[in-house]
């Protein structure tokens, strides 16, 4: 009768491991991939601030800056708008 429980356990604590395993596997396999790029965010907001500084009445205050997108072909930028520009446009520069 030992014997007997003993296997149940066995068997119970086999299956579990396999459960187990086989759902860690699903969730490893459903992670999304990750892109590297070459920005710095940080650098970036500033060559932003700069650009709006020179061109838009010395004003370096940006509407906006979106940091990294990705500009397709394996290539990374951002995106920003100045305060000053009266056209409000869109900048969408390769980091560097």
């Amino acid at each position: 009768m030992k014997n007997g429980a003993l296997r149940k356990v066995r068997t119970l604590v086999g299956y579990a491991a396999l459960v187990a395993g086989v759902g860690y596997s699903m969730q490893a396999l459903a992670v999304k991939p990750v892109y590297a790029n070459s920005c710095n965010c940080t650098e970036e907001q500033s060559d932003a601030g700069f650009f709006c500084y020179n061109h838009f009445n010395r004003n370096p205050n940006l509407d906006y800056f979106i940091c990294p997108i990705d500009l397709g072909g394996g290539s990374f930028g951002y995106e920003f708008s100045c305060t000053s520009d009266p056209q409000h446009t869109d900048y969408n520069p390769v980091c560097d």
